[in-house]
């Protein structure tokens, strides 16, 4: 689990009626507060992150593309790690995409 702040910009191109193209863009900061990494090899649960974990830090930049369609929102948004997760050599970054659907009131 991670606690995040991202900072996006966004802009908003008029098609037809009251439907319009929506792109987002900007980076993020986060840090680690919680979770436990569970092996096959052991039968012992690990914290995620600390000391012999993962990396708290993390940053990155956000992206998007959505259509709103008067009140309804539907998006697709990812997310690219820049910083990697522990230090050892090849380490991986987080990446993550998600599907949005909102309405506004």
């Amino acid at each position: 689990m991670y606690l995040e702040l991202p900072v996006n910009m966004q802009a908003r191109v008029h098609i037809e009626g009251d439907t319009n193209l929506l792109f987002s863009a900007g980076p993020y900061i986060a840090y680690g507060i919680g979770g436990k990494i569970s092996s096959n090899v052991s039968s012992n649960d690990a914290d995620t992150f600390g000391d012999n974990g993962l990396d708290e830090f993390d940053a990155g930049v956000g992206f998007g593309v959505g259509l709103e369609f008067g009140k309804v929102l539907v998006g697709l948004d990812g997310q690219l790690g820049l910083t990697k997760l522990n230090d050892v050599e090849g380490a991986a970054k987080n990446i993550n995409f998600s599907v949005t659907l909102g309405y506004k009131f």
